[in-house]
C-alpha cells in the first residue's frame, strides 16, 4: 500500500506537520526513505506522532495514523502533536493556557480528518439532475 503524505498547515505556531496515511510498514519505509532511523513500536499501534528533527527545517512532526482510522484515534494523536508541538514552544499546559492547547488539538483534528475522510461533491452531472428535479417540482 502506498503512502499518502498530507502537509497540515499550522498557522498558529509555525510547526512543520506532515500526515502519513497508509500501513504500519510504510511509516517504517518512509521513515528508512527519509534517513530517519525505522520505528520500533510494535505494529499493532493504531496511530503514532514523531518528533523528528530535520538537518535544514529544524523540528518536524509527523503523524502516522491508517486509512480506516476511527475519529477518537485521530484526536488521541492530535493531543500527542498539541502537546509535543507546544511544549516545544515553550507553552506549559495550565489552566491558563489550556484553550490554546484546546484550541490546537481542535486545529489540527480537522485538518485531518478532512485529509483522511474528504467530502466528495457530487459530480456535475448529478447537479444537474438535482437542479432539474428541483425546478421541475
Amino acid at each position: 500500500m502506498r503512502t499518502h503524505v498530507h502537509a497540515l498547515t499550522d498557522s498558529i505556531y509555525g510547526a512543520d506537520v506532515q500526515l502519513l496515511v497508509g500501513a504500519k510498514p510504510c511509516l517504517t519505509s518512509w521513515l528508512t526513505r527519509h534517513g530517519y532511523p525505522p520505528d520500533d513500536e510494535e505494529a499493532s499501534a493504531d496511530g503514532k506522532t514523531i518528533e523528528l528533527v530535520h538537518p535544514t527545517r529544524g523540528a518536524v512532526w509527523i503523524v502516522w495514523l491508517p486509512p480506516d482510522v476511527a475519529l477518537s484515534t485521530i484526536a488521541h494523536e492530535c493531543v500527542h502533536l498539541a502537546a509535543e508541538v507546544l511544549r516545544d514552544r515553550d507553552v506549559v499546559l495550565t489552566r491558563d493556557s489550556e484553550e490554546a492547547y484546546a484550541y490546537y488539538v481542535s486545529a489540527m483534528f480537522e485538518q485531518m480528518r478532512a485529509a483522511l475522510h474528504p467530502t466528495r461533491r457530487p459530480s456535475p452531472r448529478r447537479r444537474r439532475r438535482r437542479r432539474r428535479r428541483r425546478d421541475a417540482a
